[in-house]
């Protein structure tokens, strides 16, 4: 779990919500004459069920994978996609040009741990189900280079995002001199252009961005 401000200000928000419950529940317990009253708070079992309610309350969220996020909805007119990216916290983006191929790229703000960045580009022509496999392994190659890779050959898996079913892989690589981990996918809707979606992160720290990645690309779409 990323431990971010947004994340410590909801937990907060939580544990307040739960105490406040648990006083107005014992406050109207008191004006029914019921005992115990508010002198019920002074006790043990006042406490756990503060600490129940908080607890059922980040159960929840984590069970709902935190979807009810606002996300940022990008409309990139290049890449003829609608590209949702995180909003809380804000995650900037640009287009960039990479040897003549628009592409559409989010990273994450200071002070965000892991730091991380997801991209976005369309390949200008369709596949068939068998053609995708030649078609993802020498985009995969190409990937590799580019992070000058040395992990050697990547075990590649159907998967499936949204309405997106294609071709994944993980790898080790380099940003400049960081070393960082490289989620790479290709795929897309019957009939559409393949869309190319990549994410990298530190080292062992792909996990901690699930979240992000699915919030993100399970709504791409074509537009």
């Amino acid at each position: 779990m990323d431990i971010t401000p947004y994340l410590i200000g909801h937990l907060l928000g939580r544990l307040f919500a739960s105490v406040l419950i648990v006083w107005l529940i014992c406050w109207l317990f008191s004006r029914l004459k019921f005992k115990p009253s508010i002198v019920a708070l002074k006790r043990w079992y006042s406490l756990l069920a503060v600490v129940l309610i908080w607890l059922l309350g980040i159960a929840g969220s984590a069970r709902a994978g935190e979807d009810s996020r606002a996300m940022a909805i990008n409309q990139v007119e290049a890449l003829q996609l609608t590209i949702w990216t995180e909003a809380q916290p804000n995650w900037p983006t640009r287009l960039e040009q990479h040897r003549g191929r628009s592409v559409f790229v989010a990273e994450s703000p200071d002070n965000y741990y892991p730091p991380a960045a997801m991209s976005w580009a369309v390949m200008p022509f369709n596949v068939t189900d068998a053609e995708l496999d030649g078609v993802f392994q020498q985009a995969l190659k190409s990937a590799q280079n580019n992070y000058q890779s040395r992990s050697g050959v990547a075990t590649a898996s159907d998967k499936v995002y949204g309405t997106l079913a294609g071709r994944q892989a993980t790898f080790q690589g380099k940003v400049g001199n960081q070393p960082v981990d490289v989620r790479f996918f290709i795929g897309s809707e019957p009939g559409k252009p393949l869309i190319v979606m990549q994410a990298y992160t530190l080292p062992d720290k792909l996990p901690h961005l699930k979240h992000q990645i699915r919030r993100s690309w399970n709504n791409v779409s074509y537009r």
